[in-house]
């Protein structure tokens, strides 16, 4: 059995050892904090080259104005977040066409990765298709931004489509044949 005196002592001492082992501690985590290893591995940035970029959709409408469809950026299956992880440029996205977007790697991603989109001129709104005294009248609304539009009559016993006219000018087409 141990008497007070003992007692007391040993109460002490491993209060001393607490402190002590607290104090080596707090000293590690400040070394730790300026490991400058800690620093460059922080520092290492993930290229972007390998990402897969997808869009909604494969087709977008010609509106008049700028195109900027929101892409989904993913590498090696994790999903990035737009402004923390990349921010995008756009290039020929007002017109009808090919339209491009460059992904740039931002926080933790560096470089850069293209994607293309088309943009397409709106099919016209049939208004009217007539039988004439001269052939087959058909009539249509006109399209923003279309200044000519392309005929096409499906060829007889066969799924492959012909064009057979384009018209400018005007919103309807008489077929003669």
């Amino acid at each position: 059995m141990m008497n007070n005196k003992t007692a007391a002592c040993l109460r002490y001492f491993l209060i001393i050892l607490l402190l002590v082992f607290a104090s080596v501690l707090m000293l590690n985590e400040a070394v730790m904090a300026d490991d400058p290893l800690d620093e460059q591995e922080s520092q290492i940035s993930i290229d972007l080259g390998d990402a897969e970029v997808s869009f909604k959709h494969d087709v977008y409408a010609y509106t008049g104005k700028e195109r900027e469809p929101s892409p989904v950026v993913r590498l090696g299956g994790k999903r990035l977040k737009k402004d923390r992880d990349y921010t995008l440029s756009y290039e020929d996205n007002l017109l009808p066409g090919t339209a491009s977007v460059t992904v740039a790697g931002a926080g933790d991603y560096e470089g850069e990765i293209k994607a293309s989109f088309m943009i397409r001129l709106k099919t016209p709104d049939l208004v009217s298709a007539e039988s004439v005294s001269a052939g087959a009248r058909i009539k249509w609304k006109a399209v923003k931004g279309a200044d000519r539009y392309k005929i096409y009559r499906r060829e007889k016993n066969s799924t492959k489509w012909k064009r057979i006219e384009t018209v400018r000018g005007r919103l309807f087409y008489t077929d003669k044949s």
